[in-house]
């Protein structure tokens, strides 16, 4: 993962075949607090979806979801 900022729910994922995935918080797998506090370095795994994304000047064409930390 690129960098998350669970303040502001949003993040970016570096994935392992190269692709820039934006991460919405409501993307992360669980239902507690804790799910939302993901460390940068954190390796996970996630679904994507196409589409034109923005954010904070970054086009993305993947959405993060289904996000999980890997086990």
């Amino acid at each position: 993962m690129r960098w998350y900022d669970p303040g502001l729910g949003r993040g970016i994922i570096d994935a392992d075949d190269g692709k820039v995935v934006f991460l919405p918080y409501h993307a992360i797998d669980g239902t507690d607090i804790d799910r939302f506090l993901l460390d940068e370095d954190e390796r996970i795994e996630f679904d994507a979806e196409e589409g034109e994304f923005g954010f904070d000047g970054i086009t993305g064409q993947y959405r993060a979801t289904r996000v999980r930390p890997l086990e």
